[in-house]
């Protein structure tokens, strides 16, 4: 994966926060304009030049409203409520609409948590982006938060998979909600729960309709029944 940048690819746009009404800039990127270089065995996928993920969240500099573009404005009354309470008045009042390190990314993707947390979003939701700050972890080669945050992740996803919600995040399914918990629980060390949830990714139909999943669904299958119990497994 090339690490050069094509700053051509960002631009500047309008919003509005929904918590304190100030209106910012923050920089965003023109994602049509990138290219797969692979993926992940946790469904990441590894771009050429600058990682999507680094502006997907929008960082309110006024109050530190946190959001997905596609959740930013998407509040209902109760959850607007709760978390001006928390935030207002608390913010340092940095901005992190320019052009981003990894480190800040890693920054507005735990900010964006915390919002979810508090505004009791989705458990899929909750699970994703716990899993996003983990991959961010995982570029910066910080390898115990990146396992804290996969177990998270994780706990979330079986909690989301119990209650059969996939809402709120685009594309999740039954189908791949079962194989990233258990690609996550061998990642972790826990073989029990891989092998559970591996085994029945490997019978759903969603995830066979898929060639590139099912694919990767039989490769992490043999990396499960050859694991050792207890031990992470990257």
């Amino acid at each position: 994966m090339t690490e050069e940048k094509d700053l051509s690819i960002l631009y500047t746009k309008k919003f509005t926060c929904p918590i304190c009404e100030q209106s910012f800039e923050s920089m965003k990127l023109r994602e049509s304009w990138l290219k797969v270089d692979r993926y992940e065995s946790d469904l990441n996928a590894l771009y050429n030049g600058i990682q999507p993920s680094f502006y997907q969240v929008l960082v309110c500099p006024f109050c530190g409203y946190s959001a997905v573009e596609s959740k930013y404005q998407k509040l209902k009354p109760a959850q607007k409520e709760q978390i001006s309470k928390a935030i207002m008045g608390k913010w340092s009042g940095k901005s992190y609409g320019e052009e981003r390190t990894l480190d800040e990314a890693i920054v507005t993707w735990m900010l964006a948590l915390r919002i979810a947390e508090l505004g009791h979003f989705s458990n899929v939701e909750l699970g994703m982006y716990s899993l996003i700050v983990a991959r961010l972890f995982r570029l910066k080669g910080d390898k115990e938060s990146e396992m804290r945050f996969t177990k998270t992740s994780r706990d979330k996803l079986i909690e989301a998979y119990s209650e059969d919600e996939y809402g709120g995040f685009p594309a999740m399914h039954e189908g791949n909600t079962t194989y990233l918990i258990g690609e996550l629980s061998r990642r972790i060390g826990d073989k029990k729960n891989a092998s559970t949830y591996m085994g029945m990714a490997m019978k759903n139909d969603l995830v066979k309709s898929d060639p590139r999943l099912m694919d990767m669904t039989r490769e992490q299958w043999l990396l499960v029944k050859e694991m050792d119990d207890g031990k992470e497994n990257i």
